[in-house]
């Protein structure tokens, strides 16, 4: 194939052409794209491209414009590999942020200069309904979108770079959440036994499970004896209508070990409901709901969330979301010295960095713990020798006596070539010297 041509077209614009195979006819195919500037751009743009055409990495120009990539990623890969509250809200941000800034731009022309000014605007401007500043998940949570549409613009072999890759957040600090303290956890209890929804909270206290994942399980999830709970699916609600979904990740889909006095909760709760049945001339089945109203269908997930905040009202605790119940489960246990591998197991996180980075600010007794712990790791003989040891007869203080010596004589030493060169700098200006040390150097250099 030829090496490609430049035409100049104006005085500020030159078109390139080069050759790309055959089409199916076996007739040659023969592309064209106009560069602004001096002959030095179209120059370097050629080169670009056919290096890119001989290592077979060339894409053609799209007409394509971002907004409606991320629609179609949307449509497409999100919506089939994400959970529906996470679509939701890659939804909610594409149209409310990322859209109206940069959904009109070329998707071949979009960079991350661009990008880069978007996410740092957005930073500086805070919330969209102006009530302060944007949490830390923000920022990241755009860029992530961003990346992940032009992730899939490559696999479809629109582009051949991620522009957002480059990008890089602006400094925040740690995301905040709030959490039941300990103390408060009685006072709790006392006001929610009162609700049909005492044991869909007590199973996200002690379990750590997101509010879809409370409501989901059926009996036979529950294994060993009802002492463990297998998570395998959410609940969600979307449109007013309630479905389940399974849970699509390896590390969402785990096994939870229950403590004792919730797995005894949970044996006279199936009881009852065993009894109910029976009233209604029914049997309790294995793959019926645990947490369920009178008429079999499961609970409502805005209503749990609204009675957990009236519950809080009525305890008289501060408020805090549904979802923080699973943050208390999380920060309790590591703040007891429960590994991060166990913690991250029981929340389902893809990795340990994600446990520690989102916890490990919140538990600030995590470093004390680990220093105390050292004592414990090294063993009581080692922590008999080193109880007998005496610092001042163990380090010998003559070799520091020595050398401060050293050090004092070298600093007066310092100090009379440093008066030395004031006396000089003190001299009046003459042709002629009439400083000593100056004459004796030449007197030596002469004889």
């Amino acid at each position: 194939m030829s090496e490609g041509s430049i035409r100049k077209k104006s005085k500020s614009s030159h078109e390139i052409s080069w050759e790309e195979g055959r089409d199916a006819t076996g007739k040659r195919v023969r592309r064209y794209q106009n560069i602004k500037g001096p002959r030095k751009n179209a120059e370097a743009r050629l080169r670009q491209i056919l290096s890119g055409r001989d290592r077979g990495e060339y894409v053609e120009p799209t007409k394509m414009t971002f907004g409606e990539l991320l629609e179609q990623w949307l449509d497409g890969y999100v919506a089939q590999n994400l959970r529906p509250s996470v679509q939701d809200s890659y939804r909610s941000q594409v149209k409310n942020r990322i859209a109206p800034a940069l959904g009109g731009i070329p998707l071949s022309k979009l960079t991350p200069l661009q990008i880069q000014a978007f996410i740092d605007r957005v930073f500086a401007r805070g919330r969209l309904d102006g009530k302060g500043a944007l949490k830390r998940r923000t920022p990241e949570l755009l860029l992530k979108i961003i990346q992940g549409a032009l992730h899939y613009a490559m696999r479809m072999e629109l582009l051949t770079r991620n522009a957002a890759k480059s990008v890089v957040l602006p400094p925040t600090e740690p995301g905040t959440f709030n959490i039941m303290e300990v103390r408060d956890i009685p006072a709790f209890i006392r006001a929610a036994r009162e609700t049909d929804y005492f044991l869909v909270y007590l199973l996200a206290l002690f379990a750590g499970t997101r509010l879809g994942e409370t409501l989901a399980p059926r009996w036979n999830d529950l294994k060993n004896g009802m002492t463990q709970l297998s998570v395998v699916r959410s609940l969600y609600k979307r449109g007013g209508v309630c479905e389940f979904l399974e849970t699509k990740t390896k590390y969402g889909r785990r096994l939870v070990a229950l403590p004792p006095v919730l797995v005894g909760l949970l044996k006279q709760h199936r009881v009852h409901r065993e009894a109910e049945r029976a009233l209604l001339g029914l049997t309790l089945k294995e793959d019926d709901l645990i947490f369920v109203r009178y008429d079999g269908t499961p609970f409502d997930p805005s209503t749990v969330n609204h009675t957990f905040g009236k519950t809080l009202e009525r305890a008289g605790l501060p408020h805090i979301r549904f979802h923080d119940l699973r943050h208390s489960h999380a920060t309790h246990l590591l703040a007891a010295g429960v590994h991060p591998k166990i913690v991250q197991e029981r929340l389902g996180h893809s990795s340990i960095a994600v446990t520690i980075d989102t916890y490990s600010h919140v538990v600030p007794g995590l470093q004390e713990m680990a220093a105390q712990r050292i004592e414990a790791i090294i063993g009581e003989e080692a922590m008999e020798e080193l109880r007998t040891i005496n610092v001042e007869k163990s380090v010998s203080i003559v070799p520091v006596v020595g050398q401060a010596q050293h050090v004092g004589k070298m600093l007066v030493n310092l100090s009379r070539k440093l008066d030395i060169i004031r006396d000089i700098e003190r001299e009046p200006h003459r042709n002629r010297t009439c400083n000593l040390l100056i004459k004796s150097q030449l007197l030596c250099q002469l004889s």
